[in-house]
């Protein structure tokens, strides 16, 4: 863990461990105007690729809480994404099929959902749609299947 490296002070090593008890800081917090001016300084400071990676390591494995995961997810909802980032998760999913067990689990989370009036009427204008494609198409079949009959018939009188 990081908290456990021996500390580099102005290049120089430290032969003591500072982490948990060690610490100067243990069991003490921050004072929020601290706080501030820590944040200002860091403010636009990004992690250099060596920097993310250690810290990608540390958090490898690590599972959030129930609670975290709630708080999460409510931060996420209501939150409009930009038409160019929808169209890039459209692009990354192309090709890819849910399973049979997340189809399932699809169906059963929205069961009993309500709509909102704006769906509907999305909806609607899409069936809609959908069923003057249909007709169209129906009518085409229709009207394919009476000529072949025609001809059939018309052949028949000529024989």
């Amino acid at each position: 863990m990081l908290g456990s490296l021996l500390y580099v002070s102005a290049g120089w090593p430290l032969l003591f461990d500072i982490s948990g008890t060690n610490n100067p800081m243990y069991g003490r917090k921050h004072s929020e105007e601290t706080r501030k001016k820590l944040s200002e300084v860091n403010k636009g400071k990004k992690h250099s690729e060596e920097s993310r990676k250690k810290l990608s390591e540390v958090n490898k494995g690590k599972k959030h809480s129930e609670e975290s995961k709630k708080k999460m997810s409510e931060v996420q909802k209501g939150k409009k994404v930009s038409e160019e980032t929808r169209k890039r998760m459209s692009e990354a999913h192309k090709g890819k099929k849910h399973s049979e067990e997340t189809r399932k689990r699809m169906s059963e989370a929205n069961k009993g959902r309500k709509h909102s009036e704006e769906s509907k009427k999305k909806m609607r204008a899409y069936w809609q749609t959908q069923t003057e494609k249909y007709k169209s198409k129906r009518m085409q079949i229709v009207a394919n299947a009476r000529w072949k009959k025609h001809r059939e018939m018309k052949e028949q009188a000529n024989v």
